[in-house]
């Protein structure tokens, strides 16, 4: 065998040993909605969770908010872009820096929304208890507009 050949074997037989230890099995989480722990956010009746990652760090991350019937949150914006499913009850959700619930839109479970980074919306609850999944990558974070 010449040395070309040895050179490859060498390098392959290197990368199979790698990829065979740092990608054997992805890691696996679940959660049933049992084990969700909801804490208060600031806005009545509307309470948040994170699902997996921490929004306040680099990285993919998944969170819910709970809506209590005809809850809200205030005109805000986020660092990121969210991708937002209703996943269950109905929404509406509006873009722009004042909240006119006539310039929203209603969404129904499995809907789902996109949100620019940086872009003014609001949202909240119809006369039912809404679920909202949000997923985006942080780190993100808040910013509440002028009323």
């Amino acid at each position: 065998m010449n040395s070309k050949h040895f050179t490859a074997l060498v390098l392959v037989a290197g990368l199979a040993g790698i990829y065979g230890t740092a990608h054997s099995e992805p890691p696996v989480s679940d959660m049933m909605p049992s084990d969700v722990k909801w804490e208060e956010s600031p806005f009545p009746g509307v309470q948040k969770t994170v699902i997996s990652g921490n929004p306040a760090a680099a990285g993919l991350y998944v969170a819910r908010t709970k809506f209590a019937p005809a809850s809200k949150i205030a005109p805000h914006t986020h660092p990121d872009t969210r991708q937002a499913t209703v996943l269950s009850g109905e929404l509406y959700f509006g873009f722009g820096e004042t909240f006119d619930t006539s310039k929203a839109k209603r969404y129904p479970a499995g809907a789902q929304i996109t949100v620019p980074a940086n872009t003014p919306h609001f949202v909240g609850a119809t006369d039912r208890e809404a679920i909202l999944q949000e997923v985006g990558v942080g780190p993100s974070g808040m910013a509440m507009l002028k009323k």
